[in-house]
């Protein structure tokens, strides 16, 4: 069973108001068929009645780079994780800022500069995201919130100066589209 599965089973097993499905009660029990046209289905039981459901994951087809938040890589030493989940998405091609892991640059938003100095933080995430306008990466990663925000702010600016187009996505967003 893929790692997709596991949640996808566990989000319908514990969470089953969260399904779209009328006068649904409780799921009696899950089971996963895997196909080999990688459509996963899932067969639900709702007391003494059965659905089945099918997921099928889409191809991302994307340049994607990921950017190391500052609290996530250094101060809480997590850099692979993200890197691999990335990784392990079907038509997702991964690239890596130069500057990456514990030396990898601060997206401008961080220690309250956001607030401080809106212009700055700005020009910061601007800078940042010109490193991989070169490698002509669709979407720019993070998994912090306030990354991803001022990284929006700073593709609107890129815009603007005509210097490039990126979008820019939450891992959580990535995810949500892979499965």
């Amino acid at each position: 069973m893929s790692n997709a599965s596991n949640v996808i089973t566990l989000n319908i097993t514990h969470f089953p108001q969260n399904l779209i499905i009328p006068n649904v009660a409780n799921v009696v029990s899950v089971n996963v068929i895997n196909n080999s046209n990688k459509n996963e289905n899932y067969q639900l039981t709702f007391e003494g009645e059965n659905l089945e459901i099918t997921i099928k994951p889409e191809e991302f087809n994307k340049k994607v780079a990921y950017h190391d938040p500052c609290d996530l890589g250094r101060a809480l030493g997590i850099y692979n994780e993200p890197r691999n989940i990335l990784k392990s998405i079907p038509g997702l091609e991964f690239y890596e800022f130069d500057r990456n892991y514990d030396d990898s640059r601060c997206c401008g938003s961080g220690g309250g500069l956001k607030a401080y100095d809106d212009g700055l933080s700005v020009d910061i995430g601007t800078q940042r995201l010109t490193e991989v306008l070169e490698k002509k990466v669709d979407i720019v990663v993070s998994a912090c919130p306030a990354c991803a925000m001022n990284f929006q702010h700073s593709s609107t600016e890129l815009r603007k100066e005509e210097k490039g187009k990126i979008k820019i996505m939450d891992i959580t967003e990535v995810i949500a589209r892979a499965i």
